[in-house]
């Protein structure tokens, strides 16, 4: 018969004394080490402002455009109007409105964009490692192995090269958020309530995931259904283990995000079709087929080919993690449960169509149009550092929870191994900097007068002019032009004498009827070749005509209004799910002590995964959360 221990409650609470301390600390060296990856990324920028990428220095510049907007009206602008794209030209009405114009709001507000560039891009990579790291967490990781998918995401190829091989800042931005979105996107289906933390960087990523980088909306999204797909045949309802109105609720955040993105992705939705690169430009496969091959993408090391004529355009797939996930699958797939060798597979069927992709260059241009708008192939090596990574993480719980502590530490040194050549491959990109100074620019050039663009700006290809209206052939010296030291924001009203007679006049007004509308003494005939407006006169043959220039209505009026509808709203929530939490803290307090109210969503976040490891122990035991 057993005998009752009466000190059985006292060391209870020790040893739930002892396992909260552990998961202080723990949760404390995650964050330190969070900041220390992001800091290692940026390194560069804390050394020098030589060595960046052209397009660097044009997503800096386009920041100060969006702080000289809100010094000017608090409000971001829409146009860029510079002598060598023209005035009004609608750069943030397609290209990543509300990255830009945040990073510009913070600007003006320490009145330094250099500083708000990096804090900011900072803070990315700071969404990437830690929405991975925060993911394996809840699902039940308790070791140092949880940082190896957020390693091998960040420490991808790709990703680095995204800040500091092409300087597609945007695109770094955007994807970063995807690990963040999913993080925060599993705790609210898992938790007992929706809380407001979560709620907040839910909404946080899938803002700037919508509103940064079009191309990174439209395939991740893309990636992002055929996955839960993938998942859903996979498990089934394990997937989600919540109701309705919990899967109703994460939507409706989901919404109000891309809501706040309105303002211009709205009009960017209904009029990218009537730009010049929205109406038909393509790039084939062949154009960078020699990026896409296996001896470039499975390169255990880093090179980039000699076609490249970007110099640090690396883009090998994280092949040691990779390995490590074959390795460790081989050796414990019989002891790994129904449901990881499921996840497993549905993530490498997934993984390998991206490759797919990718290598195959017919099956790229046989895509539809809108996929074929993200230009070229080796985006997608993004999903495929996220697929590696995810294959880690499944594996990682599978290895933390084999009861073979032989095969468990060969597989640990195993991941050490590969997360350490990853980390010194990525550190060495990081810095790599080929002598080749016709490509490389001083990030100081893009300092220069916000009417000005910077040297390495593409001025030959102005993306977004217009190709809605029809052309209007007009005579080499019938021009009209505005000084684009005279046009800031959204508004003009400019004073200019055009040559006698009644027109028609070209003008470098870029912007086309969805975006601007012209008034005052002229009126608007359609466009030249080139994509400017043309104009004429409504009244006499000669002398000084006053031109008005300001935001069109229609789409653009519905999208601001659909934004801040949406912000009003998100503090709305905010506000309750705070309150709620306040108020139902004050309510356990008073009637009932921490002890009887313990955290459900721990438990239903690893339901799964225990299943997944073939762990047959109960979802609420805390064995091994010191190692």
């Amino acid at each position: 018969m057993p005998v009752r221990d009466g000190n059985a409650p006292a060391k209870i609470a020790a040893v739930r004394r002892r396992v909260g301390a552990i998961s202080v600390t723990r949760k404390w060296a995650d964050v330190l080490i969070t900041c220390f990856a992001a800091l290692v990324v940026l390194g560069p920028a804390f050394v020098s402002s030589n060595g960046v990428s052209p397009d660097f220095v044009n997503h800096l510049w386009l920041v100060r455009i969006q702080q000289q907007a809100f010094n000017l009206h608090a409000w971001p602008s829409y146009f860029a109007s510079t002598s060598a794209t023209g005035v009004f030209f609608p750069m943030f009405l397609f290209y990543g409105g509300t990255l830009y114009a945040a990073v510009g709001a913070l600007a003006a507000i320490i009145d330094q964009a250099r500083v708000a560039f990096f804090v900011c891009t900072g803070l990315a990579v700071i969404a990437a490692y830690g929405g991975l790291l925060w993911l394996a967490r809840q699902l039940g990781a308790r070791s140092w192995r949880a940082h190896a998918p957020s390693i091998a995401f960040v420490a991808s190829a790709y990703y680095i090269t995204n800040l500091w091989g092409r300087g597609d800042w945007p695109e770094l931005m955007a994807t970063s958020m995807v690990p963040l979105l999913v993080a925060s996107t599993w705790r609210l289906v898992n938790a007992p309530r929706v809380e407001a933390l979560p709620a907040f960087l839910l909404v946080l990523s899938t803002v700037f995931f919508a509103g940064s980088h079009n191309v990174s909306l439209v395939l991740g999204a893309v990636v992002i259904v055929g996955l839960l797909v993938l998942l859903g045949i996979a498990v089934g309802r394990e997937l989600v283990p919540c109701g309705h109105r919990r899967l109703a609720a994460v939507g409706g955040l989901l919404v109000l995000g891309v809501g706040v993105d309105a303002w211009f992705l709205l009009p960017d939705v209904l009029h990218a079709s009537q730009t010049r690169i929205g109406s038909g430009i393509l790039t084939p496969a062949a154009e960078t087929g020699w990026l896409n091959t296996p001896s470039v993408l499975f390169n255990p090391l880093r090179s980039v080919p000699a076609q490249s004529t970007t110099p640090a355009l690396f883009v090998q797939a994280p092949v040691w993690f990779l390995f490590w996930v074959i390795i460790a699958s081989a050796v414990l797939w019989t002891a790994a449960g129904r449901a990881a060798r499921r996840i497993t597979i549905a993530l490498a069927i997934l993984l390998g169509v991206l490759l797919a992709f990718i290598m195959i260059g017919p099956l790229w241009d046989a895509m539809p149009t809108v996929l074929r708008q993200v230009q070229f192939p080796y985006r997608v090596n993004t999903y495929v550092a996220l697929c590696v990574a995810g294959l880690v993480l499944a594996w990682v719980l599978v290895v933390e929870r084999s009861p073979h502590d032989n095969r468990r530490s060969a597989l640990s040194v195993g991941l050490v191994s590969a997360t350490a050549i990853s980390v010194l491959l990525a550190v060495w990109q990081v810095w790599y900097r080929p002598v080749d100074p016709t490509f490389y620019y001083n990030l100081k050039s893009a300092f220069v007068p916000t009417s000005q663009a910077p040297a390495a700006f593409p001025v030959s290809s102005l993306d977004y002019a217009d190709r809605s209206q029809h052309v209007v052939v007009t005579a080499p010296t019938a021009n009209i032009v505005l000084n684009p030291a005279r046009v800031r924001g959204n508004h003009a009203t400019v004073t200019v004498t055009p040559p006698p007679g009644k027109g028609p006049f070209a003008t470098n007004i870029s912007a086309g009827p969805y975006a601007a509308r012209i008034s005052g003494g002229v009126t608007r005939l359609g466009r030249t070749p080139g994509g400017v407006s043309v104009v004429w006169r409504t009244s006499g043959f000669r002398g000084p005509v006053t031109i008005s220039v300001a935001p069109a209505g229609g789409s653009l009026t519905v999208g601001r209004i659909i934004s801040l509808i949406a912000i009003l709203v998100l503090i709305v929530v905010m506000i309750y799910l705070c309150g709620g939490r306040v108020w139902g803290r004050l309510r356990s307090r008073s009637s009932e002590s921490p002890d009887e109210s313990p955290d459900k969503s721990s438990t239903q976040s690893r339901t799964l995964i225990y299943a997944a490891a073939g762990d047959d122990r109960p979802p609420d035991d805390d064995r091994g959360a010191a190692e």
